[in-house]
């Protein structure tokens, strides 16, 4: 009878296991957000880049969406009003969104692309001047009653400013923005290699399946 009662046991633990995994709750859905970007004061005279050389980020802006969020994050509709941290790419957990009821946090960037480098161009309207860059982010995004759920970003940033006549430097202080394109990806957090079970649950049913079948063959004697 004990021995029944153990293989019993462990297959429903292994049923169990494999059955919660499968009723999980998990986020899907996407948005877009945007704001500005607070460059240095007096920023004149200055070569090198408007934000293609960041990886720290003084982000403002208090209404962020400038879509209606997809499934899920539907809630994300234009124009609401959220916050967003500042954020430094050398600190994995720093990039911290909080909108629609849901809390976006980073765990990874991606390697910084500079899709535009520095540079000015003249027209007979004046010489402007402006740079840009992009990264990926991924990380965990909870809320309004779903299970951690892993999330992708994609984060860009644009810088301009009006130039100085032939001097290929900025003439006046720069503006700069930011756009990051979220997605919810539906998985747990590490997202899954696959969808097989693991190991440890198939071998756990294995173990409580052999079992019954010795049950079996013990009755039938």
């Amino acid at each position: 009878m004990k021995f029944r009662k153990t293989v019993l046991a462990c297959a429903a633990m292994a049923l169990g296991s494999m059955t919660g995994a499968a009723q999980a709750t998990f986020i899907n859905g996407s948005a877009t957000l945007a704001g500005g970007v607070a460059l240095p004061s007096g920023l004149t005279n200055w070569p090198n880049s408007l934000v293609s050389l960041l990886t720290s980020f003084d982000l403002t802006g208090a209404t962020l969406a400038t879509n209606m969020g997809s499934s899920d994050l539907g809630t994300i509709g234009f124009g609401t009003v959220g916050t967003i941290s500042d954020f430094d790419t050398a600190n994995d957990g720093s990039f911290v969104i909080d909108i629609g009821g849901f809390t976006f946090t980073s765990s990874s960037f991606g390697a910084a692309s500079i899709t535009t480098p520095f540079g000015c161009t003249t027209s007979a309207q004046g010489t402007t001047c402006g740079d840009a860059q992009t990264f990926s982010i991924s990380g965990t995004v909870v809320g309004n009653g779903y299970d951690a759920t892993f999330f992708t970003a994609d984060f860009a940033l644009t810088g301009s400013c009006v130039g100085a006549n032939g001097t290929g430097v900025c003439g006046q202080p720069g503006n700069a923005g930011w756009t990051v394109s979220l997605s919810a990806t539906g998985q747990a957090v590490p997202p899954p290699a696959n969808n097989v079970p693991e190991p440890g649950s198939l071998a756990l049913l294995g173990l409580g399946l052999v079992g019954l079948g010795a049950l079996r063959r013990k009755k039938a004697r």
